[in-house]
C-alpha cells in the first residue's frame, strides 16, 4: 500500500486512475483508454506511458501537466511566465511563421543571398524547389 501512496503524489494522477482489475494499467479519465504502467512487477511501475499518452492524445491536458509541474517546481508563477518558461514545439513555431512581405528589407536581402548563392555555387535554378531548400526558409 505504501507504493499507491507515493505514486499518487505525481500530479498525472489527476488525469489517471489505477484499474481495478489490474494494477498494472491505469485508465485516461479523458478517453477511458487503458494505459500500461510499465514493468511487469509493482516496483518496475512508472508514470512514463501515462505521459506520453497525454502528450499524444490530449494535448491541452498535456500542456495543463506541464504547467502544474513548472509552477510547482518555480514557487508558484504566474501563468503568463510559465508561458515564458515553456518552450514551444517546433511544429507550433512553425504554424506561427508569417512570410515576409515581398517589399520588406528581410525579404529582399533573402533573395540576394539566394542568387548569390545560386551563383557562386554553380548551383541550378531548381534547387529551389528542392524540399530541404523548403525546409531552410
Amino acid at each position: 500500500m505504501a507504493d499507491l501512496s507515493r505514486e499518487k503524489r505525481s500530479p498525472i494522477w489527476k488525469y489517471f486512475v489505477l484499474c481495478e482489475c489490474d494494477e498494472s494499467k491505469a485508465a485516461c479519465k479523458v478517453c477511458n483508454c487503458k494505459i500500461s504502467r510499465g514493468g511487469s512487477k509493482r516496483k518496475a511501475y512508472n508514470t512514463t506511458n501515462l505521459r506520453k499518452h497525454l502528450e499524444q492524445h490530449h494535448k491541452e491536458k498535456h500542456k495543463e501537466l506541464l504547467e502544474f509541474e513548472v509552477r510547482k517546481q518555480f514557487c508558484k508563477l504566474s501563468k503568463e511566465d510559465v508561458d515564458k518558461l515553456l518552450q514551444p514545439k517546433i511544429d507550433e513555431t512553425l504554424e506561427s511563421l508569417n512570410p515576409y512581405s515581398t517589399a520588406s528589407q528581410r525579404h529582399i536581402a533573402i533573395t540576394r543571398a539566394v542568387a548569390r548563392m545560386i551563383a557562386t555555387d554553380f548551383q541550378p535554378f531548381s534547387v529551389v524547389e528542392d524540399e530541404g531548400f523548403r525546409l531552410l526558409l
